[in-house]
């Protein structure tokens, strides 16, 4: 009978906000923001290595002796946060190319994205 009041004591003493488990994140809205991310990356990622199998791209990583592979792999292993500033880069590239930009000016910017990828490929291994 005396275990039976205590716990009847501290039923009504403790708030029902502690005994509710409620979250601090929804975990259907916790899914979705996984969901979203993932999916930007794979974006992001697929943008950047199209990006990067254009003809001056592919010149320039052979003659810095960097296979495709190598590049997919320095790809794939940036950050979510270098990725998307690299293919920030990319993108402005892509655009100033399209815009009829000099050819000589489209390759230094190809070469300029090609190098940061090369240097994060040297610093992962």
């Amino acid at each position: 009978m005396i275990l039976f009041a205590i716990t009847m004591s501290v039923l009504v003493l403790v708030p029902q906000s502690l005994m509710a488990q409620q979250h601090v994140v929804n975990p259907s809205d916790l899914q979705q923001q996984m969901v979203s991310s993932s999916a930007a990356r794979q974006q992001n990622e697929a943008t950047l290595n199209k990006f990067l199998t254009n003809d001056e791209a592919q010149k320039a990583f052979r003659d810095a002796h960097v296979t495709q592979d190598q590049v997919k792999m320095a790809v794939h292993s940036l950050s979510d946060q270098e990725l998307a500033q690299l293919n920030a880069q990319a993108n402005a590239a892509q655009h100033d190319i399209n815009g009829g930009m000099g050819p000589h000016l489209a390759t230094l910017i190809i070469v300029a994205v090609v190098i940061a990828v090369v240097i994060i490929l040297v610093v992962t291994l």
